[in-house]
């Protein structure tokens, strides 16, 4: 019984090791200053064009906002870096966390953290964590 027990509780350690290092942490840069658009669709009216990047108060903090895509601050004060450790941090953009969103095949959160990076000075940059407002149980 003894083995049973120890054996159940290695399995159990072992899927949750597995499961804490699937997640990874992201940072994805948000350029408000940019003037880009992109096509959202939106049910009934067909491919809407939309500015890429919004930000806007929700219940008095920012929501931001990436084609149609909604991140909300986890922190509000973050962490002022320079452009030297800005070169330090590997970018993503939203193709790849929706590419990851559809080859999640558990219906959970694929990232431990996503950092929002915004310019904030010439040689500035504010990095802060933000939670992806999204409905993981309904993954395509």
């Amino acid at each position: 019984m003894k083995y049973v027990v120890f054996l159940i509780s290695i399995v159990i350690i072992h899927f949750g090791i597995i499961k804490q290092n699937d997640t990874e942490t992201v940072y994805i840069f948000f350029d408000i200053q940019n003037k880009e658009e992109c096509l959202l669709d939106v049910e009934g009216q067909g491919y809407v064009s939309i500015k890429k990047y919004k930000k806007v108060k929700n219940r008095g903090k920012d929501r931001f906002h990436i084609c149609g895509e909604k991140f909300d601050l986890i922190e509000e004060k973050g962490i002022v870096i320079d452009s030297i450790q800005m070169k330090e941090i590997c970018l993503v953009d939203l193709s790849y966390l929706l590419l990851k969103k559809r080859e999640n095949t558990l219906r959970q959160n694929p990232f431990g953290k996503i950092f929002l990076v915004e310019r904030i000075s010439e040689n500035k940059f504010l990095k802060r964590e933000v939670l992806w407002v999204d409905q993981w149980d309904e993954i395509d």
